[in-house]
């Protein structure tokens, strides 16, 4: 496999490009964790969203 570049300074090799784009992915998770720990989270149904749809049409 060839190196990913980042930029004219430093190449990536498969196996950190995996490894870097895991602790992205974690980060995200975290974040969404932490969020619903927070209560940020809005909670509905299919039938809600329907309806609020129903609500927009002319």
């Amino acid at each position: 496999m060839t190196p990913t570049t980042l930029d004219e300074s430093k190449t990536e090799t498969p196996e950190e490009a995996k490894a870097r784009r895991n602790a992205e992915y974690l980060a995200m998770l975290d974040k969404s964790f932490r969020e619903l720990e927070e209560g940020k989270v809005f909670v509905t149904t299919i039938e809600a969203l329907e309806a609020l749809t129903n609500d927009w049409k002319l």
